[in-house]
């Protein structure tokens, strides 16, 4: 079979720039997926930093009970 060099180089840059466009989304997508997450970690930090209070609190509650 004889291949046409320059067709062949055609064929591998349009081989590669769909790639590319594959890729872009790719990524497009995980820094969506990434933000969506670091935003719901943040959402999770601030549920646990009030639950760590309350803890706490009632901690502080259950001592001045036991002493009385």
């Amino acid at each position: 079979m004889n291949v046409n060099p320059i067709e062949l180089h055609q064929l591998i840059i349009e081989d590669l720039k769909q790639q590319n466009s594959i890729l872009s989304e790719q990524r497009s997508t995980q820094v969506a997926i990434n933000k969506l997450a670091l935003k719901r970690i943040e959402e999770l930090q601030g549920t646990v930093a009030q639950l760590e209070l309350k803890v706490k609190n009632l901690e502080e509650e259950l001592g001045k009970s036991n002493k009385k």
